[in-house]
């Protein structure tokens, strides 16, 4: 890797540590004028912030007000980068996403960058934001006819509502309608197999690959 883009990148990363929105801006353009492909600056650069982000949380060295600073550094970076992302596949057009955070958590960059990379692979996305509740998430993937539900959270005491999300379908007789997806820092494989879902990952781009792979993208 370039020592330039090394060095954009790594101010990238810690634009969002600092919570400094301004930087993260002139970062993200500066980025785009050297030639950088903006999903590394997302995925090497932003996303690696908001890891280090959850990290200082889960340790108790950031609360929730320097977490919201640094989504909205975020969100201000990703305006930039967000509208130079190429598509990179046709074939999942078809296939609708539905995300969110579930209930009880307001952290949303994650399942942010989890469903901006979606759009990028070509998935129609539906993304319900935060704080969304159980029985809002398998409405809404009726309506939308989904053929996927992902559901995020950065909190262990709200990591119950995927398994109830689960249980809600399981009960309406419609699970077999929806790929289900679940992420965050305190999920892993083991949890996810255990709650009945159909995929994880640790981060934004194996989510990616993971749900391609449902679908026999991959």
């Amino acid at each position: 890797m370039k020592t330039e883009e090394t060095q954009i990148l790594h101010e990238l990363k810690h634009s969002i540590i600092d919570f400094d929105d301004v930087l993260a801006i002139k970062t993200a353009k500066k980025a785009l004028e050297v030639g950088i492909d903006p999903k590394i600056a997302i995925l090497n650069g932003l996303s690696e912030g908001m890891k280090e982000v959850g990290v200082k949380y889960e340790k108790q060295e950031y609360y929730l007000p320097q977490v919201m600073a640094a989504a909205a550094a975020m969100n201000a970076a990703l305006a930039i980068l967000k509208p130079h992302l190429k598509k990179e596949s046709a074939g999942n057009k078809a296939r609708k996403v539905v995300i969110c955070t579930v209930e009880g958590d307001v952290h949303s960059i994650g399942k942010g960058i989890v469903a901006t990379l979606l759009g990028v692979a070509g998935y129609e996305v539906h993304d319900m934001g935060a704080d969304v509740a159980i029985t809002s998430i398998v409405a809404t993937a009726e309506d939308e006819k989904a053929d996927l539900v992902g559901m995020s959270t950065l909190m262990t005491a709200t990591m119950i509502g995927m398994e109830d999300a689960i249980n809600l379908m399981k009960s309406k007789g419609i699970r077999d309608r929806f790929k289900v997806a679940v992420g965050g820092a305190p999920v892993n494989k083991d949890f996810a197999r255990q709650i009945g879902a159909d995929a994880t990952a640790d981060n934004a781009e194996t989510a990616v690959t993971e749900i391609n792979k449902l679908f026999g993208s991959v």
